[in-house]
């Protein structure tokens, strides 16, 4: 009896052997609970460093670690170049290797838990200026001094979002950390001085000339992490300047510097970054930077920070594209911020999506600048004696505005919870797109007034705890 019509056995054939095809490549590629040990190693790109690869072995004690890692560089000719205590390891091989060989071949150890590339990581702000003046100063029915810094008309960012409330009405009986993790920050910066800790680190080893960085030296040789911590928390009314957001509280910038002079590094470096951070007791981390990619270094090391009680607050990316392509803003529980104008406006280049949690000003952003990037510019507010300003724009002008405001809030409850900020700061976030949640704004423009008005709220309603890590408890998630 024939089973098919004979029109129908070419087509069933072509299918059956499709199937089969694919069912080799996933049993090949996948281990046996089903997860890659090859995190997307292919060669149609380079958006990694051709001859690095990150591993992982299974054991966390550091005397198997080390031996496996002697039996490793030895079986592919490789050597270990930055390693990561009990966790991952950073490997280098000659350029002539091939990447995609090496980690199959990598992939068969038993020893090892993951192996994935080194991914280039990218700074956030975008240079762009726009005509005229954007002066907002928005009341609300709140009244509140004005500072004397001189920029702060051609600001509009702490205006916005209602943080002159903060400066005038709360009492800041703590202190706070907020860890820039960037291109360093021009720590004598005249509107920076006194805000900038001194124990900053530099994880990136050459600058894009091939030059040796200074690990102990985590000044910005770029621009972009110092217009972010200018953001946050420049010195108010000081009579030079601009007013951070943080205005009078005493929140202090940990420089960590992953970013080369080109505003690129790794995710390797990155992932140093942020457990540096979180050992150095930063309460809130910054990332205004990002990849497309996705990779268990760093999402690792976001939630060993989480576990230490870190506030993450991640850049939603420029590409007017899905922000769950974006990290990593998109990891578990880190807080994705998308970009709005003068008006409220999403700003056109700001990523949308259901994991984008809140908005903050992200277009033509005044903020710090070193003094060779506003010597050269044409465009730039200040002197050598005042210190220089440029607008930027990007969600990385963004982020930081909601990480100045996590920051604000630890400050006056020094024992709010990574969940308790931020089920705080989209709680009260004034809604400005379509009503509730959406894809443009996310809960909305994050708004200091009502932020500062909440007590430590008990019970989260937009994040639950629905992972597990190695590190400790679990992590907020969107």
């Amino acid at each position: 009896m024939k089973m098919f019509p004979e029109k129908l056995r070419p087509i069933i054939s072509i299918l059956l052997i499709t199937f089969l095809i694919l069912g080799y490549f996933v049993f090949t590629a996948y281990g046996e609970e089903g997860h890659s040990k090859i995190d997307k190693v292919e060669t149609d790109h380079e958006d990694f460093v051709p001859n690095q690869l990150i591993i992982k072995y299974k054991t966390t004690d550091e005397s198997q670690i080390n031996s496996l890692q002697r039996l490793t560089e030895k079986s592919i000719n490789a050597r270990v170049i930055k390693e990561l205590p009990r966790d991952a390891r950073l490997l280098e091989f000659p350029e002539d290797k091939d990447i995609k060989e090496i980690a199959q071949q990598l992939s068969k150890d038993p020893n090892i838990e993951y192996v994935e590339p080194n991914y280039y990581v990218y700074a956030l702000g975008l240079n762009t200026q726009s005509e005229g003046n954007v002066r907002v100063v928005e009341r609300d029915g709140l009244d509140f001094p004005e500072p004397n810094d001189p920029f702060y008309f051609d600001q509009f960012g702490p205006q916005l979002i209602k943080a002159p409330y903060a400066w005038s009405e709360i009492d800041f009986d703590s202190a706070a950390v907020v860890a820039v993790i960037d291109t360093g920050v021009q720590d004598n910066h005249p509107d920076l001085r006194d805000r900038v800790l001194s124990n900053g680190y530099n994880f990136v080893a050459n600058k894009g000339s091939g030059a040796s960085y200074d690990p102990w030296n985590a000044t910005d040789d770029h621009g972009h992490g110092t217009h972010v911590s200018g953001i946050i928390s420049a010195i108010y009314n000081n009579n030079i300047g601009i007013a951070g957001v943080t205005g009078p509280a005493d929140v202090q910038i940990l420089p960590i510097k992953v970013l080369n002079d080109l505003g690129r590094g790794t995710s390797y470096d990155v992932s140093e970054g942020i457990r540096y951070a979180a050992n150095e007791g930063a309460d809130v981390i910054n990332l205004s930077l990002g990849s497309s990619t996705s990779t268990r270094v760093e999402e690792e090391a976001v939630a060993y920070a989480q576990a230490k009680g870190c506030v993450v607050v991640a850049a939603a990316g420029n590409d007017s594209g899905r922000v769950e392509f974006q990290y990593p803003a998109s990891y578990p529980g880190v807080i994705a911020v998308g970009a709005v104008d003068n008006q409220k406006r999403k700003a056109y280049f700001s990523n949308y999506g259901d994991r984008l949690d809140i908005s903050a000003p992200g277009v033509d952003i005044l903020s710090t600048v070193p003094d060779f990037v506003g010597r050269k510019s044409g465009d730039s507010y200040g002197d050598d004696l005042n210190g220089y300003y440029e607008k930027m724009s990007g969600t990385s002008m963004a982020a930081p505005h909601v990480a100045a405001v996590a920051a604000l809030y630890k400050c006056v409850y020094p024992d709010a919870s990574v969940l308790q900020i931020c089920e705080v700061l989209t709680s009260t976030a004034e809604d400005i797109g379509d009503i509730g949640k959406d894809p443009e704004t996310g809960h909305g423009l994050v708004d200091v007034a009502a932020v500062m008005g909440q007590e430590p709220i008990k019970k989260a309603l937009a994040f639950t705890w629905i992972r597990h890590f190695p590190y400790g408890q679990g992590l907020c998630d969107k």
